[in-house]
Formats: C-alpha cells, structure tokens, sequence
C-alpha cells in the first residue's frame, strides 16, 4: 500500500477515533456533573437527619425540666420542644424518600422506627409527667428510653454518609466531623440527662449514676478529641469554622463541662437547682456544638457547590476543545500531507546510506526551515556524530589497553602490600613472643626475691628493718604483677591463650576473690559487699581462673580508686531475645570516678586516666585491656560506667551456660543466705 494511501486511511481513523474519544470524555464529565448534583442532595439529606437528631435530643432538655416540675409548669416548653422534632423527622424522611440510592431506603426505615418509638417513649413521660413529683420513680427509665432514639437517627445518617463517601470523598471527610459533633451532642445532652433522677428526687447522685456520667463525659472529651484532629488542619483558612472551634472549646467544653461538674460536687446538705433551672442553664451552652457542626456542614456544603460547579465547566470547555481539536487534527492532516509526504523519500535515502556505512556521502539541505528541514540537519549531524564515534572507538580501544596495564601494576601493588602485611604480622607476633618468653624469664629470679624476702619477714627484725622488708616485698609483688600481666597481654596478643572449661560455683569464687581482697578494703575502711540473685544456678561452666583474674583485677580497681563507701560486687541472670541466658557480673564503686573523656582511652593498653586524681595511683595500665580481651574470648563483653566524683561501674556480660548437673534451685532460706554471702565493714 503506498504512503498517500495509508495517509488517508490513517487520518479518517484519528478523526473517528477524536471524536469517540471526546464523546467518553463528555459522557464522563457528564455523569460526574450529575454525581455532584446528586451529592448536593445527598449532604442536604445528611444535614436534615442530623438536624433531627439535634432536635430530638433537645427534647430532653424541656421533658427532663417536666419530669422536675409540678404538671403544667413547663407544658409550653415541652410542646414546642416536641413539634420541632416532629417537623425535623418529617423534613428528614422527606428528603430520604426523594433520593434513589440504596442506602437511604434504610436508613428512612430507621427514621420510621425512630419516630414511633419518640411516641411510646412520650407516652410514657406524660404518664410520668402527671403523677404528683413523690410519685415519679421510675425518672430513669423514662430518660434513658430517649437514648436509644437518637441513636436510631444517627444511624440513619450513615445511609446517605456513605453514598457522600463515594460520590464526593473529600466533602464527606467534613460530613465524618459534622457526623462526630452531633454524637457529641447527644452525648452532651445525656450527661445532663444523668441528673434528671437525682434532682427529681432531690437527692444526692447515686455510685451508679456518677459510673454513667463519667462514661458520657469521657466519650464527650474523645469526640472532641476527634472533631479538633479533623478539623485543625483547616482552622487557617476557614474562618467561619475557627470561630465556631473557638467557640465550642471556650463555650462547651469549659463553662458547659465545669458547670457538670460543680452540679456533681452539690454536698448532700447543699441545695439543689431543679430541673428547669438545670435545662435553662446547660442546653445554652451546647449551642456551640451545633454550631460546630453547621460550620462543618457548610464547608462540605462549599465543596460540593464547587464539585457542581467544576464539574459543568468542564463539561462546557470539553466542547469546545473537541471541535478545536477536530478542525486542527484535519488541517494538521492536510499541512503534513504537503510539507511531509514530499522530503519524505528524501530523508529515507539519507538514512539508508547511513545505515549501510556510507558516511562519506552528505546529505541533501532541505530549503526550509521547518521541522523537515531540521530533520535534514538532524541527518547530518548524526553523520558527522558517526564519523566522530569512529575516532573515538580507536581511542577507546587504546585506554582499554592503558587501562589493562594500570590494573596489572595495582595488583602488583596488592600483592607486594599484602606480604609487607605478613611480615608485620609475623614480626608482630616474634615480638610477642619475645615478651612473653622475657616476662616469664624475669618473674623466675624474682619469685626468688620475694621468696627471701619472706624468710626475712619472718626473723628478728627490728621495727624499721621489718618495714622496710615489707616495702621490698609490697614493690616486688607489684612488679610481679605488672610481669603477670605484660605475660598474659603477650599470650593473648600472640593468640596462645585458650580457656580451661570446668564446672565453676560462682559464689564460692566470689567469697574466694573478697577474701582475698579484703585486707586491703579493711585497711582503708571500706564495705566489702558480695549480692549474688536467687536465679544465678549454683554452678556454671567457665574457665574459673580467668573468671578470678578480672574478678580480682575489678575489685582490686575499685578498692584502690576509693578512699570511702563500698565497693559492691553483684552476678545476676538476664534472658536475651534467643531464650538464652546471660551472666551478668557488675562491680560498683563510691570512688573518685572517671572524666568522660578518659573512659574510652582506658581500654588501651599501658594506658590510664591522665586528667583528674587518677594519676596519684600506680599500675601498668594492661588490667582494663586484658579484663576486657578476656571477656570477649570467653563471648562477652565488658561495659564501664562512670561519674567524675561519684563512682564507677564496670560491667561483665557472658554467656551462661549451666552446669548439668547443677543440682536444685535454692531453697528460700538458701536464697536469702546466698544473697548477701559476704559483707565486710
């Protein structure tokens, strides 16, 4: 089929295919249009329920003022009350019965259903009503069978509610809020309707009364709760509904609820209002919650006006865009077929030669200087954009090659880096070794000192000869355990140290470490405290002797950092995530602290706090360091927590697992005898 041919086929179809699209499109915007109308509707039949429901409710107000009056007193008040409801419920079914959709077929059922039972429930409060005021015992009744009316109406509400729902979502967010406040009416009319009972009988209000009461209240804070979350976000530009939110907040919720509540608090001995007096005080000061709500409504009521509104303008402007686009698509068809059709062929060859590789051939120039012509300049452009991207694969070729031998030279590089790695590691490792094997050689000749030096504690000294032999000995213990330590932070360093699993009884090498320890806190006038919980098993499985070495290395830190209080040392059990148990060793001190700065530079090795007076102590600074890689080989950790001239906690967590044959948990009195197994004042 030639071109011109297809040409033809092509256009009739786009304007067919113009014109059906447009006829979619206005069939759309004109249901739309009708869906607004029908919202309109909708929202008025909304307002009319809910204004009966207001009504209804209201009729509480005059019926309780009677239920606490002579017969005839408030007859006036009463009727008028009645027949605004019987108009209200007439104008809501009325308009219920003028629309189409499902829902509201129900929800006029309901307001049939709610009318009749308005009738029994006035019977009965007429036949209340004229029984002299002693005789008028069953007030509660009478009032609550009002409650369940209005709940029948505001369920009826919920038919139209939910086709807004769907027709006009954003004007039914504003029903949803109008919907809240008038349950917050009727919830704020039975609150009132909860002393009707008490100020009939002219009586204090009974436990359960207040129960319901309380209730009411509570549910009147939670609807207001939610009426201000929907609507806040629109007090800024609506002012009509910030003045009436300002209103129901300073109105209602503070005069209307305190003066409830100072009516609650009447002494027993204290008079009471009536009635009447109750109905003319509170029912004025639920107008702002009506007034809420109308607010509401009619901000929903603007957006579904503007829904209308759009939605027939649109309708307008689709019609004349569519007879626009009609008579441009056919002139646009005609202008093509002219100005296309014709370099058309042209271009094709162009682009052929193009395709075969004949890039030395220029392309023909189009005299125009339309959209053909820049097709032209396109065309030749893309052959000198071939011609360049044949340089430039050459050159891409040769910074591939340059490439290749970069990545050759930086693998070499790896490479000679990672056996320097090696040799540092291995070197590393010698002098770890050397240390260790000259510690050990050091602590064999001293051990023989301190050995003499015991035998000569021991003889006839006199008293300054037997303390100076103890200060060799005080100093050659000390450097013995700086070697201990330079000894272990070697084999750990070199990766030698491996833990000697055994059963361990926890309490016994508590008692063993403070016994140990205990000169030295004596001396000082510290208490020594040992707390080990109940749920710690008797025995558990761990390398006892590493367990004594950060348990001795802790406590000993702590008694030689305090100079008054205690130093507590505590073990209890936590469950993790898993159902695994964790050990959880804590030693506590009332010492001289640590500056924050200081905490985390003293877990490195041969370090300690340089600020404060921390440097007044001796030590090697490889205690923290080992205590902690100690820890961590036994799949703990070690936590420190400290406050500049407070105390410091240093904290042991690992693993637990139990011995199995721990035997069984301890009885209460071994609870209580292994709380606090060692004390020393």
């Amino acid at each position: 089929m030639r071109i011109q041919h297809a040409f033809r086929l092509i256009t009739i179809a786009m304007v067919a295919t113009i014109v059906g699209f447009g006829s979619y499109l206005w069939v759309g915007e004109w249901r739309a249009y009708v869906a607004a109308q029908h919202s309109e509707a909708m929202l008025q039949a909304f307002r009319a329920t809910l204004i009966a429901a207001e009504k209804v409710s209201a009729e509480r107000g005059p019926s309780n003022a009677a239920l606490g009056a002579a017969p005839g007193d408030v007859a006036t008040a009463l009727l008028r009350a009645r027949k605004q409801s019987d108009v209200s419920l007439g104008a809501a079914i009325a308009m219920l019965h003028g629309t189409d959709c499902s829902e509201c077929g129900a929800a006029e059922g309901n307001l049939e259903h709610a009318r009749a039972q308005l009738a029994t429930a006035r019977s009965q409060l007429d036949r209340l009503i004229a029984r002299p005021l002693s005789e008028r015992n069953e007030v509660q009744l009478a009032v609550s069978g009002m409650f369940n009316i209005v709940d029948d109406i505001l369920r009826a509400a919920d038919g139209p509610l939910s086709r807004l729902q769907r027709s006009a979502p954003v004007a039914a967010q504003h029903a949803v809020s109008a919907r809240f406040a008038a349950e917050l009416r009727e919830y704020a009319g039975r609150a009132g309707s909860e002393f009707t009972s008490a100020l009939v009988n002219n009586r204090p209000m009974r436990s359960e009364e207040r129960e319901r009461l309380a209730g009411d209240l509570g549910r009147v804070r939670t609807l207001g709760d939610q009426i201000q979350q929907r609507v806040s976000f629109q007090l800024a530009s609506k002012p009509g509904l910030r003045d009436a939110d300002a209103v129901l907040r300073k109105g209602f919720f503070g005069d209307g609820l305190a003066y409830l509540q100072k009516v609650e608090a009447i002494g027993p001995a204290e008079p009471r209002p009536t009635t009447a007096e109750l109905a003319s005080t509170y029912v004025p000061l639920m107008a702002p919650i009506v007034a809420m709500r109308d607010a509401v409504l009619d901000v929903a009521q603007a957006e579904v006006q503007a829904d209308t509104t759009r939605a027939k303008k649109r309708l307008g402007g689709l019609v004349v865009i569519l007879a626009i686009i009609t008579s441009f698509v056919a002139a646009t068809f005609w202008l093509f077929a002219k100005r296309v059709l014709r370099p058309l062929t042209l271009a094709t060859e162009a682009t052929i030669a193009l395709a075969e590789g004949r890039y030395d051939e220029p392309t023909q120039v189009w005299p125009k200087t339309d959209e053909i012509g820049a097709i032209f300049v396109a065309l030749e452009q893309l052959r000198a954009n071939l011609l360049r991207k044949v340089a430039l694969e050459h050159e891409r070729t040769t910074l591939i090659a340059r490439l290749q031998a970069a990545v050759m030279h930086e693998r070499a590089q790896m490479i000679a880096l990672a056996q320097a790695r090696d040799a540092a590691e291995a070197s590393a490792r010698t002098k770890s070794s050397f240390l260790a094997m000259m510690s050990h050689e050091i602590r064999t000749p001293l051990q023989g000192i301190l050995g003499l030096l015991e035998l000569v504690e021991y003889s006839p000294l006199s008293a300054e000869q037997r303390r100076q032999v103890r200060l060799a000995s005080e100093a050659g213990q000390a450097l013995r355990q700086i070697l201990d330590d330079v000894l272990d932070y070697a084999k750990m360093d070199a990766g030698r140290l491996r833990l000697a699993l055994a059963p361990l009884d926890l309490r016994a090498l508590f008692a063993s470490v403070l016994s140990l320890l205990a000169q030295r806190a004596q001396a000082k006038g510290l208490q020594l405290q040992q707390w080990v919980q109940p749920d710690v098993p008797v025995q558990l499985v761990a390398d006892g002797a590493r367990l004594r070495q950060i348990l001795l290395n802790l406590v000993g830190n702590a008694i030689k950092f305090t100079e008054r209080g205690s130093v507590d040392l505590c073990a209890s059990v936590e469950a993790t995530n898993a159902g695994e148990g964790v050990l959880v060793i804590s030693v506590a001190d009332t010492g001289i602290g640590i500056a924050p700065e200081d905490i985390a530079r003293l877990f490195t090795p041969f370090v300690q706090g340089e600020s404060g007076p921390a440097r007044r102590f001796d030590g090697s600074g490889l205690g923290l360091t080992i205590s902690r890689q100690l820890s961590q080989l036994m799949g703990g950790e070690l936590m420190l927590d400290s406050t500049l001239g407070v105390g410091t906690r240093v904290t042991l967590r690992v693993p637990m697992p139990a011995c199995p044959d721990a035997g069984s948990p301890l009885s209460n009195s071994e609870r209580r005898e292994h709380h606090a197994d060692f004390r020393l004042v």
